[in-house]
């Protein structure tokens, strides 16, 4: 008797009818129009039962060859049947085979007749009408006598008939349709989706899964309760199985470096299958052994061929293999990435993958921010393209809310609430004792389109991210280049005193200002017309001091009194103080959609300007999350600083984007934690789907994306664990490249990074980028040789408090733990070079980026925020991703990251300190661009080739380090900014904060603005002495002392 319950027991394969099937070419043969595949969206499509009778398996129109190759004679095995037939099948530019002996064909012939007169009956009984015009055709006919009285000679003629039966049956549309017939072919819903990858193996197996340390009983087959039959298929990277009630995926076991296939006594008993990974173990029954070996066998073709990349060992010990000819592009800042972030979402076509540690569903992705572009906002783009019919997956790190305010459930409702059907929003994790974490976090940032493009970096899509090269602190509504800069081009230069001049009508005669007694101009009827007459800039007290990078701070002098110009500026104070106070009242109506200077005024008076530009940052997007950490984010268009009495706190940051095969690795990656997240968070509920990783078959990049961009060679790389992504492995392939990069290293180094801890030959600290650092320069030196180490990070951690008081705690753990690596202890990196007899301040050097601009006729000053995770090695290597330089997101087993390590094919030749060299195309022209804007030389003709030699003296000292003390000591003298050098104890700290009310930006504004003429771009000293001679660890017994150190490092 059959024992064949893969093939006739559980029939009826799931798919979509033939009305919702939208043909698609194959990317492979793009060229070939008769080459249709069934469109990779419909793996969304709703799927029925394997019984059901609407199905649609095939691709529609497309022929199915059947051809019967060979016969392997096995009397010993099964008497009765004892011929196996090699059947190799054609459909859709598919080739495929499958073994079947004669009682599978007889099984199928029976199986098919009794469904025909079944339906027959049924159409008689209640007077059915055909379906869908479909006719059953007359029956091929079967040959009846059984294998075993067939002699060897009429071999030839026993293979020519059934070939001719099978061909007959897949002529009759009736007939092919029928789940006996997929499952005797080996074929289901999946088989022929364009970019699911080649046909493979699939069939029906028993199936019992268990976790890694489950130990195996031998006798488990007998065991009640513990199999269940699902349909597998084997594909081009992983192996899947689908429930056959619902045709639902019930789990992707994807190959990794650890994917292991074994059947027999091997794997637990005679026709068991075992099929291991990193993430789980399968244990199938195979109803035979020799099935089980089929299975295995295939499975391992699979693994040497289509899988071997993900098989084999990788460089760093990653997930994912070296891509070579990658099409890559760099961004500094936030601006140029979410631009062409909202371009690639507006033009995807099957799907979209992000995942952040924070997302604002309402930031808008291009600024200014207008009527035309209001469309970009991320939650109304995302609700377009789901309305579209693309599939939009959004994981979120599920935060411990007592401990930080980004509100991810808000977030979650925001994007489901656009399109309850095609939004899928999964937080992650559970905060649940013995089953997560709550001390780490998912880091990751990444946008991912049709798993083809994808931008990697450190831009969370959220509040205060956006930015540009000009790092403004004011957002007033003055236009593109915002506050002095755009009156200065807008309104003749005549400054912001001037701006406000023109607003409030002020003529020559200071007498004319409107404060609200009656007396001057009507606040109804102002206007501002773009071009309108102005005072020139001689006639003002003050110019700009907002400054595009190289610019410098513009300086005009006034032939007007003194005594008088004081007078129309302090009505100009007392007027923008009323509106200021107006303002608060109302700035939850402010939807950052008005003409300029609207915020200037309660919103119930008319106010027509003509000033080109609106605002850049919307409500919450004005931040400054030292002065005020975020809440009420549920409220997205209110303001939560005053922001005319308050700046705003630039954002310096590092984006890319990776096209091809390394765009599908981090998608893999993706799908990977997503699945994860669904099997632990949301198992049964069929409306969030198991993902599926398309192949790495070849596949074009539009030529508009090349424009702007290099080819590189890439690799992705993270930072997972168990908890992160539910392996039973850690991988720390983004520390790895970090310390092989450093290593060998040639020239010098360039790190950006939000924090820097790590220690050399510590004991407490694990992370060996420190070590890296300290061994490669001691090399140096040995050997006489001339080496750099740049390091650019925040000159104080993103928390709100203020140090030297209690808020400040959380600041000050941050503080000490990274002094105790660059500076102070022996373990610190500064402190070992120099008493190792190496001077340290000749091969590495520690700064900051601080700016100044005007607010409201204040000069004020305000830290840029880093927050970039970025390495440069010798302007060919760049590594950029989400993974700062600390424990949590180096070491794997914390925090979860993902990155890109970029080198550089193509050169150019460069001298660097007098020496010749070559210069990569993708990393040096990144690192020259940051270079120059933090130097001020953005807009400097000969920009390229001042910062084309970090290695040489005459750069190093006459430029770097040139610039970045004469800048600090003007930021130090002008607004005695914190923190400071000035200040190595909290008393000396109290004393120095007493001094800044009577900092020389108030009390001598004119010679400040002369003064900060001398500052060129953002560059400054990280401050080393600060507070060097105190303990800045949290005392003991307050919420901060109580957390374990692993939490701040």
């Amino acid at each position: 008797m059959s024992s064949v319950g893969d093939m006739t027991e559980h029939t009826g394969l799931t798919e979509v009818s033939l009305d919702d099937v939208e043909l698609a070419h194959s990317d492979s043969d793009k060229h070939d129009h008769h080459l249709c595949l069934i469109p990779y969206k419909n793996i969304y499509i709703k799927p029925t039962s394997f019984k059901s009778h609407h199905r649609l398996v095939w691709i529609p129109s497309v022929p199915i060859n059947a051809t019967i190759t060979e016969t392997i004679r096995h009397p010993t095995r099964d008497l009765l049947n004892p011929n196996v037939y090699f059947i190799t099948l054609e459909h859709g530019g598919f080739t495929w085979k499958v073994r079947r002996r004669y009682k599978h064909f007889q099984s199928l012939h029976s199986n098919l007749v009794l469904r025909a007169v079944n339906d027959a009956i049924n159409n008689v009984l209640h007077h059915h009408v055909k379906e869908s015009g479909v006719t059953k055709g007359k029956m091929p006919p079967f040959p009846k006598v059984p294998d075993r009285m067939i002699s060897p000679n009429k071999m030839e003629e026993r293979m020519k008939s059934l070939e001719e039966f099978l061909h007959g049956m897949l002529q009759i549309e009736y007939y092919r349709n029928q789940p006996e017939i997929s499952a005797f072919l080996e074929v289901s819903r999946l088989s022929f989706v364009d970019k699911l990858g080649s046909k493979m193996k699939e069939g029906m197996l028993k199936k019992r899964s268990q976790s890694r340390t489950a130990k195996m009983c031998i006798n488990s087959a007998s065991m009640p309760g513990q199999w269940q039959e699902r349909w597998f298929l084997v594909k081009d990277t992983y192996i899947t199985y689908v429930r056959p009630e619902d045709s639902s995926i019930c789990q992707v076991q994807l190959m990794d470096q650890s994917f292991t296939a074994e059947y027999g006594r091997q794997a637990g008993f005679g026709d068991a299958l075992r099929v291991r990974n990193y993430s789980r173990e399968t244990l199938a029954h195979c109803w035979t052994k020799r099935k089980a070996k089929e299975w295995c066998d295939d499975i391992k073709l699979s693994m040497e061929t289509t899988g071997r990349d993900f098989i084999a060992p990788t460089r760093f010990g990653s997930f994912a293999p070296v891509r070579s000819e990658a099409w890559c592009k760099w961004f500094v800042d936030g601006a140029g990435y979410f631009d062409m972030m909202a371009t690639a979402i507006s033009e995807a076509k099957e799907e979209i993958f992000i995942t952040d540690w924070w997302l604002s569903p309402q930031v808008y992705l291009r600024r200014p921010v207008t009527n035309e572009n209001d469309h970009c906002r991320l939650d109304l783009l995302l609700k377009k393209k789901a309305e579209e019919g693309v599939k939009i997956f959004v994981l979120l790190y599920k935060e411990v809310e007592m401990a930080l305010g980004i509100n991810s459930a808000y977030s979650k409702i925001s994007l489901v609430q656009q399109h309850t059907k095609n939004i899928r929003v999964l937080r992650h994790p559970d905060h649940v004792p013995g089953r997560a974490t709550f001390l780490w976090a998912h880091h990751e940032k990444l946008v991912i389109i049709d798993q083809s493009i994808t931008f990697v970096g450190g831009l969370d899509i959220c509040y205060a991210r956006w930015d540009d090269h000009n790092h403004r602190l004011t957002d007033l509504g003055f236009g593109p280049k915002f506050a002095s800069d755009a009156v200065k081009s807008a309104l003749g230069g005549m400054g912001l005193p001037g701006v406000m001049k023109a607003i409030v009508g002020v003529a020559d005669d200071p007498q004319s200002l409107p404060d609200g007694t009656g007396n001057g101009s009507n606040l109804e009827s102002i206007e501002v017309i773009q071009g309108a007459p102005a005072t020139s800039a001689s006639s003002t007290q003050e110019a700009s001091l907002t400054k595009d990078a190289g610019d410098g701070a513009a300086d005009t002098k006034t032939n007007e009194p003194p005594s008088k110009t004081s007078q129309w500026r302090s009505k100009i104070k007392t007027k923008t103080a009323l509106l200021s106070k107006k303002h608060k009242r109302n700035r939850s109506l402010d939807a950052g959609l008005f003409p300029v200077f609207e915020s200037m005024k309660p919103p119930t008076i008319p106010f027509k300007v003509e000033v080109d530009g609106r605002k850049l940052w919307i409500g919450k997007d004005y931040a400054n999350f030292i002065f005020q950490d975020f809440g009420n984010n549920d409220q997205p268009f209110s303001d939560q600083l005053d922001r005319y009495s308050t700046p705003r706190m630039p954002w310096h940051d590092i984006g890319s984007c990776v096209f091809g095969s390394p765009a599908r690795d981090l998608a893999r990656h993706f799908i990977q934690r997503w699945n994860h997240a669904k099997i632990e968070k949301a198992k049964y509920a069929e409306d969030y789907p198991l993902l599926l990783p398309k192949s790495y078959n070849s596949f074009e990049i539009d030529e508009k994306w090349k424009k702007g961009a290099f080819k590189c060679q890439a690799q992705a790389l993270r930072s997972v664990s168990y908890w992160s992504i539910g392996i039973d492995h850690t991988e720390d392939s983004i520390h790895q490249a970090y310390l092989k990069a450093i290593r060998e290293s040639k020239y010098f180094v360039y790190i950006e990074n939000q924090f820097f801890i790590s220690q050399v030959d510590s004991t407490v600290l694990y992370n060996g980028i420190a070590q890296a650092i300290y061994d490669r320069i001691r090399q140096a030196h040995l050997a006489g040789e001339n080496f750099r180490v740049y390091v650019n990070m925040p000159l104080l951690p993103g928390f709100e408090g203020e140090v030297g008081a209690p808020t400040g705690y959380a600041i000050q753990a941050i503080i000490h733990w990274q002094y105790t690596s660059i500076c102070r202890g022996e373990k610190s990196i500064i402190e070992r070079l120099n008493a190792d007899g190496i001077p340290a301040q000749k091969y590495i050097s520690f700064h900051g980026m601080r700016t100044h601009d005007d607010l409201n006729g204040r000069l004020v000053s305000e830290l840029i925020y880093i927050h970039s995770k970025m390495l440069i090695v010798d302007d060919s290597l760049a590594i950029i991703g989400s993974a700062n330089i600390n424990e949590r997101s180096m070491l794997g087993s914390r925090d979860s990251e993902t990155a890109v390590i970029y080198e550089d094919t193509e050169f150019e030749p460069c001298v660097y300190d007098g020496v010749d060299a070559q210069r990569g195309k993708f990393v040096g022209s990144l690192r020259m661009l940051i270079f120059k804007e933090l130097l001020g030389l953005i807009d400097d003709p000969n920009g390229d080739q001042l910062v084309s030699d970090p290695l040489s003296d005459e750069f190093f000292k006459n430029l770097w380090i040139k610039t970045s003390s004469v800048n600090t000591d003007v930021f130090e003298q002008v607004f005695k900014c914190i923190p400071t050098d000035s200040a190595r104890n909290f008393e000396q700290l109290a004393e120095y904060k007493e001094g800044i009310a009577n900092r020389m930006a108030v009390s001598d504004p004119e010679t400040a603005i002369k003064l900060l003429k001398n500052v060129s771009g953002y560059l400054v000293f990280l401050p080393l002495h600060f507070l060097a001679d105190v303990d800045l660890r949290p005392p003991a017994m307050t919420k901060e002392g109580l957390v374990p150190d692993q939490l701040w490092t």
